[in-house]
């Protein structure tokens, strides 16, 4: 029996398979949560500024 995140994953495979729109969705929302996370306390600004404007070009370019 596969647990439920395993469950979720195939579907999401599935899903990212068939649609690929929503595979570059998931991809740039993955993206921004990492932006968001802690590990960017304490680093310099130009540097965290820089992955939002990645971030922000990768969405403009989509």
């Amino acid at each position: 029996m596969m647990h439920r995140d395993e469950e979720e994953q195939v579907v999401m495979n599935y899903l990212s398979d068939r649609y690929p729109i929503l595979r570059t969705a998931l991809c740039l929302t993955e993206k921004i949560r990492n932006w968001y996370d802690k590990k960017h306390i304490g680093k310099d600004l130009d540097f965290v500024e820089r992955d939002l404007y990645d971030w922000l070009d990768d969405v403009e370019d989509t």
